[in-house]
């Protein structure tokens, strides 16, 4: 890839450009990095607002118009939306349906069903369907 820096004083504000073919996973942790996202998010339980860390994060999801996340028996509320979150968060979070992100890293298990879906088992024993839309991303991101 060539990278280019053009150096001024001059200029009145710093900024990127990107121009790809294509947005990879190792690309959008690099533009995360830029901006600075960090490795956590902030979600709200009952009165506290408290810091969740991405690897603590099993799923999220969307419910009655919010957004959720689990982690660590625990479930957060989220301020952003989903399609938010993904460009914040980082490759190892995989979208698989129209309101669910998991974290491919809490993946214990796959399970196909007699129609050709999949459902995944994560590590905390809660389920996932992923969508036919989404069925493609998630078997190229696992090597299927």
């Amino acid at each position: 890839m060539k990278t280019n820096f053009f150096v001024s004083p001059d200029t009145p504000d710093e900024h990127t450009d990107f121009f790809l073919k294509e947005l990879t996973p190792e690309i959008q942790e690099i533009a995360n990095q830029l901006v600075g996202t960090g490795d956590q998010l902030w979600g709200y339980r009952e009165d506290a607002i408290v810091p969740l860390k991405f690897d603590q994060i099993d799923v999220i999801y969307a419910q009655n118009n919010r957004i959720f996340a689990e982690a660590a028996r625990e479930t957060l509320l989220l301020k952003q939306r989903l399609y938010q979150l993904e460009l914040i968060l980082p490759s190892d979070f995989i979208r698989v349906s129209k309101s669910e992100i998991v974290n491919y890293r809490h993946i214990d298990h796959l399970e196909l069903s007699n129609n050709g879906l999949i459902n995944i088992l994560l590590t905390n024993q809660s389920r996932a369907l992923v969508s036919r839309r989404y069925m493609t991303a998630l078997k190229r991101r696992i090597g299927l």
